[in-house]
């Protein structure tokens, strides 16, 4: 198996209940493999937690706390992580978990996730690249093009790919680079299709009145049929309490 880097960002107390669930799972299905965290706004309890685990924390200015600051500082992070790195890297958002390892996915030299039969094919959130310094100059043409779009093209981004690093991303693809593409149903599925064929699950802003508020979670409706990706965020959370007692 090849080295693999995760480089992850986390601005802000909103996510902090993903990150160890998060960190735990890269480690428990990529043992080795080396994690970089780029963070601001988080109590330094939990960061010392994750570097307990493994995690390079490393902590950056961000640029205010609005969402067009907050994506412009992830896709810098990012594109600074991959210019990092030596090996095959993944650049992954801090609420997806991993179910399984994803060592295979790496046949092309980029490769994104998309939906089929969605409005917004292309999906991000995660994005596997190749020895990762080598396309330190992809992360970069597709930094700057996300943060021109969110400068002169906001809505009219939003409104046709969903959002600004996704249209980014879609620009990108006829380029000369090797860039394939894998199912959200294998990696970074957000809806309720937990199966064999997952990978990843990304749980995304529907999950959080459950996961971050408190609600109960919902025996009508649709997200109800998610009991499967429910029951795999709390056994994660549980072998994560049973190592903090032992």
């Amino acid at each position: 198996m090849r080295d693999i880097t995760f480089v992850t960002t986390i601005f802000g107390d909103r996510y902090s209940p993903f990150l160890l669930p998060h960190v735990y799972t890269v480690r428990k299905q990529h043992p080795g493999s080396r994690h970089v965290l780029y963070w601001n706004g988080v109590s330094g309890e939990l960061i010392d937690q994750a570097s307990a685990m493994g995690v390079e924390a490393i902590q950056k200015e961000t640029h205010g706390d609005s969402k067009h600051g907050l994506l412009n500082d992830r896709m810098r992070l990012w594109e600074e992580g991959v210019a990092g790195s030596d090996s095959d890297t993944v650049v992954v958002d801090v609420d997806i978990l991993f179910v399984k390892p994803i060592y295979h996915f790496f046949k092309n030299e980029i490769t994104y996730t998309f939906r089929e039969n969605h409005q917004y094919p292309l999906n991000f959130g995660i994005l596997l690249l190749r020895d990762g310094s080598k396309h330190a100059d992809f992360m970069h043409k597709l930094t700057k093009r996300t943060q021109y779009l969110f400068d002169n093209q906001y809505e009219r981004a939003r409104q046709k790919y969903g959002s600004c690093d996704q249209q980014a991303l879609v620009e990108m693809l006829d380029s000369d680079f090797d860039i394939g593409s894998v199912s959200c149903l294998d990696l970074n599925e957000v809806n309720c299709n937990f199966t064999e064929r997952t990978h990843a699950f990304h749980y995304k802003t529907g999950w959080h009145p459950v996961l971050l508020d408190g609600e109960p979670f919902p025996l009508e409706g649709p997200r109800s049929t998610c009991r499967k990706a429910y029951e795999f965020w709390l056994s994660v959370n549980e072998e994560l309490r049973k190592r903090a007692n032992n």
